[in-house]
């Protein structure tokens, strides 16, 4: 009688997470995620048709994750500096959930249509951060509504989330500077 799996999508996405946190892009496979499962590689391959696919659809939910974490912390704050806090710290837990892989290394890998298919994805992603900063601005006198200082934000964000002991606080006077 066969073995009966449960939650085994679950389960690979759960252990590709953990992976993606302990190992560089180029040591994951299918088959040591299979064996950290405890099931073949063929099945694994039931569920998703390589390791790319796999951390795509890690990526894209946990993008989605914090684009509605954002709106729903900024939705309890009117602090355009609060606001800007929470993007940052989301932006930095992202980073740290999910991008332990080099994310332009990872985007490398794929053949020519479907990196372009998932570079604007990345964009896309960008442009809604900048879009969240955008939000957070609008409302203020002195924002003159430009759309480049928050994407160049979301930008500045990227770049330091990755440095743990730079915080918003260090950022804040130079943000400062670039919206008013």
């Amino acid at each position: 009688m066969p073995k009966i799996l449960e939650n085994v999508k679950e389960d690979i996405l759960k252990v590709s997470r953990d992976m993606i946190l302990e190992e560089d892009y180029s040591n994951i496979s299918i088959r040591k995620i299979a064996q950290r499962c405890g099931i073949s590689a063929g099945t694994v391959y039931n569920y998703f048709n390589s390791k790319q696919e796999i951390i795509e659809y890690i990526t894209k939910s946990e993008w989605d994750l914090l684009i509605r974490r954002i709106e729903y912390s900024n939705k309890n704050t009117e602090d355009y500096i609060k606001k800007l806090n929470i993007i940052f710290t989301e932006i930095r837990n992202f980073i740290n959930k999910v991008h332990n892989i080099q994310y332009n290394d990872f985007l490398n890998t794929f053949e020519t249509e479907r990196f372009f298919e998932m570079k604007k994805h990345k964009d896309d992603f960008h442009e809604q951060l900048s879009n969240k900063v955008y939000e957070a601005l609008e409302k203020e006198s002195f924002f003159n509504n430009d759309k480049l200082v928050c994407n160049i934000i979301i930008k500045i964000f990227f770049s330091y989330s990755t440095y743990l002991h730079i915080e918003f606080e260090d950022l804040k006077p130079y943000i400062e500077k670039l919206i008013h």
